[in-house]
């Protein structure tokens, strides 16, 4: 409790809508995403010659191909992505932290972790020398035909090939080549090639650029015998957590990268906000000598907006409210989840790299971190020497997979924002036992919060009763400001909520002309004043609005509800 973040001036709570609105449905991203499932069926590989298919099948692709096309699962990824915080590269929950790692890349989807990192030979600015060297190699240059794969600029080409091109160029190998091989060995290579980079493009780096791909990924195929060597499981996990740190920024709508990756994760990880969910199928086939992703089947909708935010809201308090012992099977960050007791870091613990404040930037659409000294190939191609190796002799094993050290809540929870929907200090216990341990209990006595309710219960009560002099019907708006007031009336910082509030309720005078006939303009006052027959005494014309009117009206309306002739009376 001690880390909720303090109101604004007036009250306000942090993160509160403009419109003045507490419907969290206001506040939910359903995040657009170009589907890998729709591309790669307008291209399948059954559709090439054997020669085309035994390459593909030995360069390490071929099972990202065959597991990584599962339908979009909107919900689930949308209420995930809002929990991501890129400058860890980790999600945060109540809990504790979890993250992604390469071995989930290999388990989920079936992509090797081990080999060269695709840094190695990828530069990100390639001159035109160089991509035409490069497309020459891999499709052959004809200038009518290659020429046509680029985007075409004001003045020059840009630096992009196009899928479609690409696609109605190269494929269906297999009614070209016949029985005969009527195909060369480079037109198969360049069909290879062509299919090759239309699978980069469309399921390991996947991004806004649509039906476009950049001439860049060339260099990942060059040539088609390295292709198995690299580790495409990390590729793929780096792509998409630079993906959701883009995502998680205020101002963006389209979440990229291989989500089935985190769709499978996120169903493997919480199986307690899927076991009642009609859209999501377990594969009756599925064994676990097989990738996890090919054991789930998406049949949800894309297009019903409202219901997805319902159900997004749905998931949100559930992660909220989530405690590691009893939802979750596999819950942990790297330590848990290599089977070891989830600890905090050591006070002199040195990370090989710090953060170059200075370079770093968090934008509304975008979240730059940059490093001292800067991330090189060099630190993943030499893991195996053991300069970048972890000492885990010390390491305690789990024995029922979410324990913790004292330390590592208290630690976590100092730096950590694992709730999405805001806990007030004064709205009851929280669900989460594992967190709540370290939250500081309330030191004040009955008698000062009596005090302070008492004082408080005087402006709330004074409030409503200018209201009802006044003959204002209170709208659903100014109801819910008074059940926000309702849940802060014991807290000791809402001093300048309640404080406003009093001023709100203070009347100017009016004259008794002025006053009947603002009743006769709300419909309070008949024609014959008000008395007896008008079932609720609020007090005649000449009385004002004193304490003992009021009185006289509650009785009026309890005579009335008793049956009397009041228009609020009803014959029993």
């Amino acid at each position: 409790m001690r880390l909720q973040l303090t109101r604004l001036p007036g009250g306000k709570v942090r993160g509160k809508p403009k419109d003045g609105s507490k419907d969290h449905k206001n506040a939910t991203r359903l995040f657009r995403h170009q589907s890998s499932y729709a591309k790669m069926k307008k291209w399948p590989l059954e559709g090439e010659c054997p020669r085309v298919r035994v390459i593909v099948e030995n360069s390490g692709l071929y099972v990202v191909v065959q597991n990584s096309v599962i339908v979009y699962d909107k919900d689930a990824v949308s209420c995930l992505t809002e929990r991501f915080y890129g400058e860890v590269d980790a999600f945060q929950f109540p809990f504790g932290e979890m993250a992604l790692i390469p071995e989930d890349a290999e388990q989920i989807l079936g992509l090797q972790v081990e080999g060269k990192s695709t840094e190695d030979k990828f530069k990100k600015n390639l001159d035109w020398k160089k991509i035409y060297e490069l497309t020459e190699k891999l499709f052959g240059w004809d200038e009518k035909k290659t020429y046509g794969l680029f985007v075409m600029g004001k003045k020059y080409p840009k630096k992009e090939f196009k899928l479609i091109k690409i696609r109605k160029m190269y494929a269906g190998s297999l009614e070209k080549d016949g029985d005969n091989e009527l195909l060369s060995d480079f037109e198969i290579r360049a069909t290879t090639a062509a299919y090759l980079l239309y699978v980069l493009a469309s399921v390991i780096f996947l991004d806004s650029k649509g039906n476009r791909v950049s001439v860049n990924l060339l260099q990942l195929l060059d040539t088609l015998e390295e292709v198995s060597r690299y580790s495409w499981g990390t590729a793929t996990l780096a792509h998409l957590n630079a993906q959701l740190a883009k995502a998680s920024r205020e101002r963006t709508s389209q979440m990229n990268g291989n989500l089935a990756l985190l769709q499978v994760w996120i169903y493997e990880h919480f199986p307690s906000l899927i076991k009642s969910d009609e859209d999501i199928q377990l594969q009756p086939t599925w064994n676990n000598t097989k990738p996890k992703e090919t054991r789930y089947k998406y049949t949800g909708p894309q297009d019903k907006e409202e219901a997805q935010k319902l159900k997004v809201l749905s998931m949100r308090r559930k992660l909220d409210n989530m405690t590691v012992k009893e939802s979750m099977y596999n819950p942990h960050r790297v330590m848990r989840q290599l089977g070891y007791i989830q600890d905090s870091p050591d006070e002199d613990y040195v990370p090989p790299f710090k953060y170059k404040l200075r370079k770093c930037k968090a934008e509304k659409k975008a979240l730059v971190v940059a490093y001292d000294p800067e991330p090189k190939t060099e630190h993943w191609n030499n893991r195996h020497l053991g300069t970048s190796r972890v000492e885990i002799s010390w390491w305690e094993n789990v024995n029922e997979g979410h324990e913790v050290t004292d330390d590592y809540m208290p630690w976590y929870e100092g730096f950590s924002h694992g709730r999405v929907i805001r806990i007030d200090q004064t709205t009851g216990r929280r669900s989460n036992k594992a967190s709540s341990a370290a939250s500081t209990a309330d030191t004040r006595d009955d008698s000062s919060i009596f005090k302070l309710v008492r004082e408080r219960m005087k402006i709330f009560m004074k409030s409503f009763c200018c209201k009802a002099d006044k003959g204002e019907v209170i709208e659903p708006e100014p109801s819910r400001m008074y059940a926000e007031y309702c849940q802060h009336i014991e807290n000791p910082q809402a001093k300048k909520m309640f404080a406003d509030l009093e001023k709100q309720c203070k009347r100017t005078r009016r004259t008794t002309s002025q006053l009947t006939q603002e009743l006769a303009q709300n419909g309070d006052v008949d024609d014959q004043g008000s008395g007896e027959d008008g079932g609720s005494q609020r007090g005649s014309p000449g009385q004002g609005y004193s304490k003992k009117s009021r009185t006289s009206s509650t009785q009026g309306s309890q005579r009335g509800r008793g049956g009397g002739r009041g228009q609020g009376g009803s014959s029993e």
